[in-house]
């Protein structure tokens, strides 16, 4: 079975590879040569008429990349496309507190350094206690920090992305568009790729394979 899914891998990875990189040379060749910019006035009115916020940004892309216009959304649904979009948002989010938190925590080291021998009066539930150092009580607060830290860096680590399985997770759609292998042929007998083309994008994208740790 480790052979036939060897072969199978290099069979299809290449095709794969080829139609991403076809499909991303033609959106972008379509929306630089009109110097696309986003128009979100346009998105707006179609998502007055269609009621829908991703098809109205698929319109709009397509009424200034034509040629790529039948492939933007293809075999596609468009909560996967939301669910990863917003975990890609999320992580960007936690990354962004992330780097501010060390920050603060290399500032407060810096600070707790320097006066690490100024005495001052500690309190407990604001009752005046023992004595400590200006220096000591930077430390608690940096170790706070470090806590948060810690915490936010497993999540961004354990960030689990959605599946890309069609409109109700069967991959029927992904199987009519690629010649429709029986649904019970294993993956390793299979000829054809059973996942669509902006799927295979997404989970090839260098945000996907950093996270996968490729």
């Amino acid at each position: 079975m480790n052979e036939n899914l060897d072969d199978y891998k290099a069979k299809v990875i290449p095709e794969i590879r080829a139609r991403l990189e076809w499909q991303r040379d033609l959106v972008f060749t379509a929306t630089t040569q009109r110097g696309y910019d986003i128009d979100f006035d346009a998105a707006a009115e179609y998502e007055h008429q269609l009621r829908h916020d991703v098809m109205a940004h698929v319109h709009a892309l397509g009424d200034v990349a034509p040629s790529a216009k039948p492939i933007i959304h293809l075999g596609a649904t468009s909560q996967f496309v939301n669910c990863n979009t917003e975990l890609l948002l999320i992580r960007d989010a936690l990354q962004l507190i992330a780097g501010k938190i060390a920050a603060a925590i290399d500032k407060l080291a810096v600070f707790a350094a320097r006066y690490r021998d100024l005495p001052t009066l500690g309190f407990t539930h604001y009752q005046p206690a023992q004595p400590v150092t200006v220096g000591k009580r930077a430390t608690l607060w940096a170790n706070e920090l470090a806590l948060a830290l810690e915490e936010i860096e497993h999540r961004i680590d354990s960030l689990q992305f959605r599946s890309v399985k069609g409109t109700t997770g069967t991959q029927a759609s992904f199987l009519a568009l690629f010649d429709g292998p029986d649904t019970n042929t294993t993956t390793a007998q299979r000829t054809t790729s059973t996942v669509t083309p902006q799927s295979l994008y997404l989970m090839n994208s260098t945000e996907m394979m950093s996270i996968a740790g490729e």
